[in-house]
């Protein structure tokens, strides 16, 4: 499933319960993920809460910011990367 379609879907449970079984979740293009307050970033937390392990791709120069980094890091480990 692509963030396009769980965004199409709505967001209240954008992904109707499919979250449940996700060993892997890759997102290609993290860095339009860099903002916290997006819906494609929102999304993107309730899947990766979900999954056992994810993969972040991104060819963005980590250069942007370093606020941009950290909150790419909070996506995978929000507990030792809490938002600012």
């Amino acid at each position: 499933m692509s963030l396009q379609d769980a965004q199409r879907a709505g967001t209240a449970g954008p992904l109707g319960g499919r979250c449940s079984d996700v060993n892997l979740v890759i997102f290609d293009e993290a860095g339009r993920l860099r903002n916290p307050e997006t819906l494609s970033n929102k999304a993107a937390r309730m899947v990766g809460e979900a999954a056992d392990g994810q993969l972040l791709l991104t060819a963005t120069p980590i250069q942007t910011s370093e606020a941009d980094l950290f909150n790419l890091l909070a996506l995978l480990d929000p507990d030792e990367f809490r938002q600012l």
